[in-house]
């Protein structure tokens, strides 16, 4: 079971990553029954994988948005500001 309140966001999802990779921990945090928050918690995908179909699979996950690495924090801090005005 997935606990999201022990989840910090200098580790990320890659806490989780021992039993899921982050595109089935999204999915599992979205789903979770006992935590509507996990439908709204800000989740984005900060990966070397940059292609169109790693993006595309990013946001098929439940993931909010995708930035690629090496990560440029201009790029980072327009991600987040864009999902949190939704």
């Amino acid at each position: 079971m997935i606990r999201m309140e022990r989840m910090r966001t200098s580790e990320g999802l890659n806490e989780y990553r021992k039993e899921m990779n982050g595109y089935e921990t999204t999915k599992a945090i979205r789903n979770l029954s006992d935590r509507p928050d996990g439908k709204e918690i800000l989740i984005i995908a900060m990966t070397a994988n940059a292609f169109a179909e790693d993006v595309q699979a990013a946001l098929d996950a439940g993931m909010d948005d995708h930035v690629a690495k090496p990560m440029d924090m201009d790029i980072l801090i327009s991600a987040i500001e864009k999902c949190v005005k939704r």
